[in-house]
């Protein structure tokens, strides 16, 4: 659909305008979503230099288009990179948007996200609770995005063996996925997977083994 609503863009208006543009930003993004990495990279630095001859670098468009190069980076693995953009982007995300605004939780969430990735608890816990306090300030209790926040935090603090805290987020945040995004959605299946581990670290297979098993049925169904 976005693919289609830019190549009319491109008829309409050529190559090089602010729809198209703004466009290749949120395709990036699902790219992103979907794992097709190479493509996302494809789109995402031409959006970002058409982006550029239209707005200025604090722009919240250029901003968020720079994020979602972040978020790619990190799922390329190059997490020195990802972070030396994001802590950059966190400064600028204050000066762009109010105190509250939602998008002021983006890289914030994307650092604690890399410190999990480099199996630092510790360091992602502050940044997924400040991720989720704005969250949860700027969004209905049921949102997706407080879920995944919640999610992420619960991971956290299930390796710290915060486990009763860990829980509690992590039960909440798999209700809220299922029912907005669906079981197939990756941070659905994420989720599972950190009630899973929790289990696990806490002695609890058999509190375990239903959302192992539910992780196993995702991967033989995807063949």
């Amino acid at each position: 659909m976005i693919r289609e609503a830019i190549a009319t863009q491109q008829r309409l208006q050529g190559d090089e305008n602010i729809d198209v543009a703004l466009g290749l930003g949120s395709l990036g993004s699902i790219l992103i979503e979907r794992g097709q990495l190479p493509a996302a990279d494809s789109v995402l630095a031409p959006a970002l230099e058409m982006q550029r001859a239209f707005f200025p670098d604090d722009n919240p468009y250029v901003l968020r288009t720079r994020h979602y190069i972040a978020r790619l980076r990190i799922a390329q693995g190059h997490y020195a990179e990802a972070r030396s953009l994001l802590t950059e982007l966190r400064e600028q995300y204050a000066g762009a948007f109010p105190p509250g605004h939602f998008a002021l939780a983006d890289p914030v969430m994307s650092l604690g996200r890399i410190a999990l990735l480099e199996d630092d608890a510790a360091r992602a816990e502050p940044l997924l609770r400040e991720a989720v306090s704005i969250r949860e300030t700027a969004y209905p209790e049921t949102h997706w995005q407080v879920a995944t926040a919640r999610s992420a935090l619960g991971g956290a603090l299930a390796r710290r063996e915060a486990f009763d805290e860990a829980e509690s987020l992590l039960v909440a945040s798999l209700e809220t996925l299922e029912a907005v995004r669906g079981d197939d959605d990756p941070y659905t299946a994420a989720t599972l997977d950190r009630l899973a581990r929790l289990y696990e670290a806490w002695g609890r297979p058999d509190a375990a083994a239903p959302y192992r098993a539910r992780l196993t049925g995702r991967t033989e169904a995807g063949g």
